[in-house]
């Protein structure tokens, strides 16, 4: 008898829906980050600076073209995100109808999010013809045996981001942070000319919204300055309130569900999960 743990190879010897599932989440995915690079290529927002109506202070504000896309871009994201929701509870009906077991509430039958020990040992219960070896891949996964409870995990970001959707839009949008600087020339009243070199801020992504104010002590002239286009971040949001940058979101989803599944196929915990681990992310700010 071998001693390895029991293989599951979709298409082999479970059904391949998981893996369909999964492959159709990257496709959203990739339709996703494409579509946010097509509304920056636009160039839809710009930073302008005017002299305020005294002629004390340059206030840097946002100026937006063409909105961003919200509810479209949510959209694509909640079509990724549950197909990555539903490949867990694919692979939870494989492991229920092994062998050609039958499972007697075919309802009860799905991938659990469980934050403590004893609802995992409840959800066991309610699937008894998944075999023991099995329950326990899926409870090396469960959000109970997180050792950090400020990073977001997997399982419980993808669940209730699963959830938000389908309630609400689970985007939303920001300034994203500008390395360069705007320079701007002041010409004061006095006739000294000065430099200003300074960041921008993040304000909400507001038509009008100031980004920066530079205030004089003495009234402005004159003032030049560059207008630059800007960028947005978006940020897809849970109705816990966790949120990571779409661009963070995608490399954890795509990467935290692939190390997932593959340890639920194989039982390889240390592994999947030390991998896991390093896909960690924080929240957004």
């Amino acid at each position: 008898m071998s001693t390895y743990p029991r293989q599951l190879v979709p298409g082999t010897n479970i059904g391949d829906w998981s893996e369909r599932k999964y492959t159709r989440g990257l496709e959203h995915l990739s339709e996703l980050a494409r579509r946010v690079e097509e509304y920056h290529a636009g160039q839809p927002l710009w930073a302008h600076s005017e002299l305020t109506p005294d002629r004390m202070a340059l206030e840097t504000r946002l100026r937006i073209r063409t909105p961003p896309p919200i509810g479209e871009l949510a959209l694509i994201l909640g079509d990724a995100v549950h197909n990555f929701r539903a490949a867990f509870d694919a692979v939870a009906w494989e492991m229920a109808t092994l062998d050609g077991a039958v499972p007697e509430r075919e309802t009860l039958v799905k991938f659990p999010v469980t934050k403590t020990l004893a609802d995992f040992k409840n959800w066991t219960k309610q699937t008894p013809t998944i075999p023991d070896v099995m329950r326990a891949r899926i409870g090396n996964l469960q959000p109970h045996n997180e050792s950090d409870p400020d990073a977001i995990s997997l399982l419980p970001f993808l669940h209730e981001l699963d959830i938000t959707d389908k309630h609400r839009t689970a985007i939303a949008a920001r300034m994203a942070p500008i390395e360069a600087e705007m320079q701007t020339v002041l010409a004061l009243e006095a006739g000294q000319v000065l430099e200003q070199m300074h960041p921008i801020v993040l304000p909400p992504l507001e038509d009008g919204a100031v980004l920066m104010k530079v205030v004089s002590d003495r009234p402005i002239a004159s003032a030049e300055d560059t207008p630059m286009p800007v960028r947005a971040v978006f940020i897809a949001e849970n109705r816990a309130g966790q949120g990571i940058n779409l661009e963070s979101a995608t490399e954890f989803l795509t990467r935290g569900v692939r190390v997932a599944l593959d340890l639920l196929y194989t039982g390889a915990v240390a592994i999947a999960t030390s991998e896991q681990s390093e896909a960690g992310l924080r929240p957004t700010p």
